[in-house]
């Protein structure tokens, strides 16, 4: 359509002209995917994920191992800070079961065995019995024990190995008194990730010595890996 315009004695007329060959409206097509097209687009995708997964795999296999050892010095700094100030034992010990507020009272038996009642969880608390042993395997509101914090469990799959001096058998808690010292006197947590290529993922060494708890470096920490065969 071509607007004219043309004035006259009568005033101003306004025309529209239609052209030959032109129409007043025009057509758009738009041509989607086709099927062969989107099953390549879908194999792509496909594929690019694949090659992802085990780096994200990885990835949080090592976070998880992380948060578990962050988890357990947490605890064990909370622990001998708390024992300072409120002048009394407190004890840091593994969960009778993921979801107990109870420390775990049977023999751990074997590391293997140990490092798993560890990674259920991890009470802190006081300890105000009168005996020179610690009732690490109750927490009795009638001695006046008094729980601080419960740590959750892990499910990460990663090696770990719990040692500990002057303690018989496998060591079923830390025990931290009014000056700071702690029982046993030396010990260590170390817990090693690899995949399934042996390739290192993360590792962690925390040494306790004299109520002091210690992060290793990574080199550090690697070595006490390899030493350990985790």
């Amino acid at each position: 359509l071509t607007c004219v315009v043309q004035g006259g004695k009568g005033g101003i007329h306004m025309l529209l002209v239609s052209k030959p060959g032109v129409t007043s409206s025009s057509k758009h097509f738009s041509r989607g995917l086709t099927l062969l097209e989107l099953l390549m687009g879908m194999a792509i995708v496909a594929l690019m994920f694949g090659m992802a997964l085990p780096a994200l795999s990885g990835m949080m296999e090592r976070y998880t191992a992380k948060i578990y050892m962050d988890n357990l010095h947490n605890a064990l700094l909370l622990a001998y800070s708390e024992a300072i100030a409120r002048k009394s034992n407190v004890v840091v010990c593994p969960r009778q079961s993921v979801d107990s507020i109870q420390c775990h009272s049977g023999s751990l038996g074997s590391n293997e065995n140990e490092a798993k009642i560890w990674k259920q969880g991890f009470l802190v608390f006081v300890d105000r019995s009168d005996s020179q042993t610690p009732s690490y395997t109750s927490i009795d509101a009638a001695d006046g024990d008094q729980l601080i914090r419960a740590f959750d469990s892990t499910e990460s799959d990663a090696g770990f190995l719990v040692t500990g001096s002057n303690v018989s058998g496998q060591l079923g808690y830390v025990r931290f008194n009014s000056r700071g010292g702690s029982k046993p006197n030396t010990g260590s947590f170390l817990m090693c990730l690899t995949d399934s290529g042996a390739n290192r993922l993360f590792s962690a060494y925390m040494p306790l010595n004299f109520g002091r708890v210690l992060v290793a470096g990574k080199t550090e920490a690697e070595g006490e890996c390899g030493d350990a065969g985790l």
